[in-house]
């Protein structure tokens, strides 16, 4: 007599899906906030910072403000209302510096990564997002910034309204609905163009990955970001194609089996970790 043999079947490896809601939450006196997806809380004492629906939202109160920091982990996104009422969406990988409420003349938050900002108008108090290398000033408006510190360029895109660019010497550019400006942080030099469709640029918002004529090398700078793994170049032959294609919700296994279909690399993933190569 044999004992019964079992089949053994493995289990399919769980897919890496886009980010989702998560944040953490530096305030000024110290505390250090983790929120998480869904989550439902009062954050002060005085109701004034409270999270819910996935977007963390101040309101004004008396006093002092103090300077808070909202970190957007790899693989994550996140929104946040000021108490001006200007609306920002966070991307992945992505750092905003705030107070909890303005006092002066202008309005003033820091950025590093990707943010589109719905401005609350107000002709009397400019906002200004500085990005260090160059900061946007507008009264009210919509638009998108995308300035993470490892990439060379710093690209500002205009859907409506009006703002101005600056450095720390003299103005850049004023922008109208429509355009993009591109800023190369080494050269310093500012160039203004207008895309086909503006609002594709700010797609990620809803949760929609858009390349247009992209090289690999930015998709897959993009994709690290947004689904918080590590590519590795294998075969630098692989750098020279670029790609157009959207995705929705997609897990990273099937965007990497659609940019397989479109030319003749393969991605290997071990442990955690794909390598890009052409294929043979």
């Amino acid at each position: 007599l044999y004992p019964e043999q079992k089949a053994i079947v493995p289990s399919p490896p769980a897919q890496i899906q886009a980010g989702g809601f998560k944040a953490t939450l530096y305030t000024g006196d110290k505390k250090v906030i983790e929120i998480k997806e869904n989550m439902q809380a009062v954050l002060s004492q005085d109701s004034s910072v409270i999270v819910n629906r996935n977007e963390l939202k101040h309101t004004e109160t008396s006093g002092r403000p103090i300077i808070n920091k909202l970190v957007v982990p790899k693989g994550g996104e996140f929104a946040i209302v000021l108490a001006d009422g200007t609306k920002i969406w966070l991307n992945a990988d992505t750092r905003l510096k705030y107070p909890t409420f303005f006092t002066g003349d202008k309005r003033e938050v820091e950025l590093e990564g990707e943010a589109f900002f719905e401005v609350s108008p107000n002709k009397d108090r400019p906002f200004i997002v500085d990005m260090k290398d160059i900061n946007v000033k507008v009264l009210g408006t919509t638009f998108d910034v995308k300035a993470y510190t490892t990439d060379p360029d710093i690209f500002v895109s205009l859907e409506s309204g009006k703002v101005q660019l600056a450095n720390q010497h003299s103005s850049l550019a004023y922008m109208k609905p429509g355009e993009k400006a591109t800023y190369n942080r080494k050269s310093g030099v500012c160039k203004i163009s207008r895309p086909e469709n503006i609002n594709l640029l700010s797609a990620w918002k809803k949760n929609q990955i858009v390349f247009d004529n992209t090289p690999l090398s930015e998709v897959i700078t993009t994709l690290s970001r947004w689904y918080n793994i590590e590519f590795i170049i294998a075969d630098s032959s692989v750098l020279h194609y670029n790609y157009t294609l959207t995705s929705t919700n997609q897990s990273i296994e099937q965007i990497l089996k659609d940019i397989e279909k479109i030319t003749p690399v393969k991605f290997i993933e071990k442990e955690g970790i794909i390598s890009i190569e052409l294929k043979k």
